[in-house]
């Protein structure tokens, strides 16, 4: 029984470990809506207007059932969606949260010049959600359309 004494130990690493879940790095601030700005991204649209978004947020596409990323400007209220899609691969949404399809524009791999972005795992996950390191640099034109930028997380979740 040399073990006994000890076993109030567990319990105690275990909540330990649990309580340090979120990273600590400068993506935090800006997870939480700060003023760190995440990277730009010029817009040019009939249906959004001109505007240049510079998100500040960014969330995991996990919580809302798709493969990507959510960088959140809640100062212009648009975000810049970095999905994958299973048949076309890579594409840029840049959209009004709550509005209808309207409010939209898309941008496919064959509409952009330069599309390069980088989705990766960093093995953190909380719940269901997965934290990515997510970049993405874009030069697009579609019709009438046209967005330019680079935006970028080291923890998006």
């Amino acid at each position: 029984m040399r073990y006994s004494r000890f076993v109030w130990l567990l319990p105690c690493a275990l909540a330990s470990g649990c309580l340090s879940t979120l990273p600590v790095d400068g993506n935090a601030t800006a997870k939480k809506g700060g003023n760190v700005s995440l990277g730009s991204v010029a817009l040019y649209s009939e249906r959004l207007g001109q505007s240049t978004i510079a998100p500040n947020t960014c969330s995991a596409g996990d919580r809302e059932f798709f493969l990507g990323g959510d960088f959140i400007d809640e100062k212009s209220a648009l975000v810049v969606r970095l999905v994958f899609d299973p048949l076309d691969g890579a594409a840029i949404r840049i959209f009004t949260p709550n509005s209808s399809a309207e409010k939209s524009v898309v941008f496919h791999r064959s509409d952009c010049e330069a599309l390069k972005y980088t989705f990766e795992p960093t093995r953190w996950r909380v719940n269901d959600v997965y934290d990515y390191r997510i970049s993405v640099s874009f030069d697009c034109k579609n019709g009438a359309d046209a967005a330019t930028g680079e935006v970028s997380a080291t923890h998006c979740h």
